[in-house]
């Protein structure tokens, strides 16, 4: 029943085309879907890792977090349905759009908008980068930036072992995770 991955994460912003530079110039994402208000990116087989949603609020987020199988799907809503969380069963259409096959949400005590799914779709071609994948960059700024994103994945994992006890989630990675956050979000406005 636990969280195997990171799915996918859908960013809500009114800079679509700006967030769509950034996704294939900055970090060699493949747009794979184009829409006027929706844009799709993936980074290996998958269909997609990233969405880029004009119809969401700004700055807004939600996190697909990946289960093994249909069982530990079913756990896992059980789970959080017992400890008292609101958890809505996704409609068709939205599973469809996140290429997966079966998709419930909810928010953590942080109002993040979270989701957990089982069967996400592969990719019929293999992952073309919309750039030459190389660190060219100063080393400083790329561990940086993998440092800011690994800490930011560890504070909602922290969020979320207390609310549905994940695996290897304690105490002390929540506030190494927090103190890594801050750090780091420092060193990135300076770079």
């Amino acid at each position: 029943m636990a969280v195997q991955a990171l799915g996918y994460l859908d960013i809500g912003t009114q800079n679509i085309d700006e967030w769509s530079d950034f996704a294939a110039r900055r970090l060699g994402l493949q747009l794979v879907d184009r829409g006027v208000s929706c844009r799709a990116f993936r980074m290996d087989d998958r269909r997609q890792r990233v969405i880029v949603d004009k119809e969401r609020p700004d700055a807004e987020r939600f996190f697909g977090w990946e289960v093994a199988d249909a069982a530990s799907f079913d756990a896992f809503a059980g789970k959080l349905e017992a400890a008292g969380v609101a958890v809505q069963r996704e409609p068709a259409a939205l599973v469809d759009q996140r290429f997966v096959r079966d998709l419930i949400s909810f928010r953590d005590p942080a109002g993040n908008r979270l989701g957990v799914f089982h069967g996400p779709r592969l990719a019929d071609t293999p992952f073309t980068p919309a750039r030459f994948l190389a660190f060219r960059r100063s080393a400083r700024r790329c561990a940086v930036n993998i440092g800011f994103v690994v800490s930011l994945v560890l504070v909602i994992l922290a969020v979320l072992g207390v609310f549905i006890e994940i695996p290897l989630v304690s105490t002390y990675a929540f506030w190494f995770a927090v103190g890594a956050y801050i750090l780091l979000a420092g060193s990135y406005r300076r770079l």
